[in-house]
């Protein structure tokens, strides 16, 4: 590590003549830069959260968000390096909230959740014995090797340095004694300067990552219960999908899962008989409650209204193909060609949402629901023109019986 006088040593005295030897043995002896490492094991409390996630996360060691922390007084410039602590900091804050950590430039194979840490620092103002600084402590949360972006976590602390006086009483010896004292007295000085800004930007540092910890902890125990909360809602549709009353159609149609179509279900020109159409409209009676606990979902969670929207459309076009297979409008086949149309527009349409929710912009949102209303619009349109056809022929065939009778 290399040493140096503090800034009233290193430039104020140069200045007096007095003094002119001693400044400049202090400064061919140490210059006037200190140098040091913040150390990991001050950055952050090893602390034991509830709810802790099983989760495997895998920590980014590639920091470019990372900064090193460097700042001016007077004509003396103190620099931390921070990257290797900040990782080490990282790591643990990450383990007090995740099952297993790992650090690496790639994605673990086991890794649900990519980590990529931030650490930067801005002096706000200086003075010859003072500066303030604002350190900005961050982790973004990333799903996976796609790196759809999930969350992102930033905490900012004020940091105060001032001239310790044990430094300034060092300066005042210095100036007494000349040359006599400066090779011992200056770079003491400057080590007891640089070390009272490192236990500044550690404390600042370790309080951001305890409460970033704190955060990710309460974030995943709210997703854990979420997640428990939507497994229920999918039990209804799997408990109305094995209902003994489906039967008859449990081989022609995917009750509990439109991935679960098989190529005889596609392929299938069948019309549904009477039974079935029983059948199928009993499907429909069972799994409306299902749709009203989804509705209680979406309400408990605040989902976004954007994403509200896409279901909400996404319900209507369920329910209109489930109409058009009662009245034998579609086949077997067509009915689950349109269906798996239906998901792939949800899916692409929901992708599309979260892209644009995650900017956190009035425009993205205004886009997001924009994209909401329009997702299905073909599948929609088409339905909706098979519906009013299909409507019309009622129509039409109710008069003619009015007529007969």
């Amino acid at each position: 590590m290399n040493s140096a006088p503090s800034q009233t040593r290193c430039a104020r005295k140069l200045l007096q003549p007095a003094a002119v030897f001693t400044a400049v043995a202090g400064l061919w002896l140490s210059g006037c830069t200190y140098h040091g490492p913040l150390r990991s094991s001050h950055l952050t409390g090893q602390q034991t959260l509830p709810g802790k996630n099983e989760t495997t996360v895998t920590l980014s060691n590639e920091m470019s968000g990372v900064n090193d922390i460097a700042y001016t007084v007077y004509l003396v410039t103190f620099v931390y390096y921070t990257k290797d602590a900040y990782l080490n900091a990282a790591k643990s804050t990450l383990e007090s909230a995740y099952g297993h950590v790992d650090v690496g430039s790639e994605v673990s194979p086991t890794s649900k959740l990519l980590a990529v840490p931030y650490l930067k620092a801005t002096t706000i103002s200086t003075t010859n014995t003072s500066a303030e600084l604002e350190v900005v402590s961050g982790i973004d949360i990333f799903r996976g090797p796609g790196g759809k972006p999930i969350r992102s976590y930033r905490s900012s602390q004020h940091v105060t340095w001032v001239e310790p006086g044990s430094a300034m009483a060092l300066g005042f010896v210095t100036g007494l004694s000349l040359l006599i004292l400066a090779p011992i007295t200056l770079p003491i000085a400057l080590q007891i300067e640089g070390n009272h800004g490192r236990d500044l930007i550690e404390h600042a540092v370790n309080d951001s990552l305890s409460t970033m910890g704190t955060q990710i902890a309460q974030d995943e125990t709210r997703d854990q219960k979420r997640n428990e909360d939507i497994a229920k809602v999918e039990a209804c549709f799997q408990s109305a999908a094995a209902d003994p009353s489906l039967a008859s159609i449990s081989g022609l149609v995917a009750l509990d899962d439109v991935r679960n179509q098989t190529f005889d279900m596609l392929a299938s020109t069948k019309i549904p008989t009477e039974q079935e159409r029983i059948a199928i409209k009993g499907w429909n009676e069972l799994i409306a409650p299902c749709y009203a606990e989804l509705e209680d979902f979406l309400d408990r969670w605040n989902i976004p209204a954007p994403m509200r929207a896409l279901i909400g459309e996404t319900k209507t076009a369920s329910q209109n193909l489930r109409v058009l297979l009662y009245r034998g409008a579609l086949s077997y086949g067509d009915y689950a060609l349109k269906r798996q149309q239906l998901r792939d527009a949800f899916v692409t349409a929901e992708a599309k949402i979260e892209t644009e929710l995650a900017e956190q912009s009035a425009e993205a949102q205004a886009r997001a629901n924009t994209l909401a209303m329009q997702a299905q619009q073909t599948n929609l349109a088409a339905i909706q023109t098979q519906l009013i056809g299909l409507q019309t022929v009622n129509r039409a065939t109710a008069v003619v019986q009015q007529q007969q009778q």
